[in-house]
């Protein structure tokens, strides 16, 4: 059995390898990935009333938290070709912190959510989880990150429309 696994290996090398310079499929899915930010963001700014606000702003935390999640799971499927407990563990990190960020106030979940995107998209755009993501899916995880972690400055520090749903001083 474990020389059937040794022998898929040198495949799924050559696979991730050999991938395109450039994935437009990547691009246009990885923004629209953001339109969910945005959607939130702009109910957060601009609800009617201030319970629509609250909802923009939870909206924009609990996806955020989604999405940090789903990071963690590319972590976890570029660790599965030579699993170890430390790459299994970095995996199951941005999950963890995920979760407990969704159970605090929203002003501290958004620095949370936003400082963990901001490290999550360092580590994976200059070296990857896994050294042999291609360079393109890299490049679009730092892109993606910077807006997310962006739009997560652009919620707490427009908190003066807001100050009281986020608990902050005005």
């Amino acid at each position: 059995m474990l020389s059937q696994h040794s022998s898929r290996k040198p495949d799924a090398i050559k696979t991730i390898v050999s991938q395109p310079a450039r994935s437009s499929a990547g691009s246009w899915l990885g923004a629209a990935g953001l339109v969910p930010f945005l959607l939130a963001l702009l109910l957060a700014f601009f609800g009617r009333t201030p319970e629509q606000r609250e909802l923009g702003a939870r909206a924009f935390v609990l996806y955020s938290g989604v999405i940090l999640s789903f990071l963690g799971g590319i972590r976890w499927g570029a660790a599965l070709p030579a699993p170890s407990f430390r790459l299994l563990a970095l995996a199951v990190g941005p999950s963890l912190l995920a979760f407990g960020a969704l159970l605090l106030p929203l002003a501290p979940a958004v620095v949370i959510l936003g400082v963990s995107f901001a490290v999550v998209g360092l580590v994976d755009s200059t070296r990857g989880a896994h050294a042999l993501w291609p360079q393109w899916f890299k490049q679009l995880r730092m892109r993606l990150s910077i807006a997310v972690v962006c739009l997560h400055a652009v919620l707490y520090l427009g908190a003066p429309q807001f100050a009281d749903l986020l608990s902050l001083p005005r």
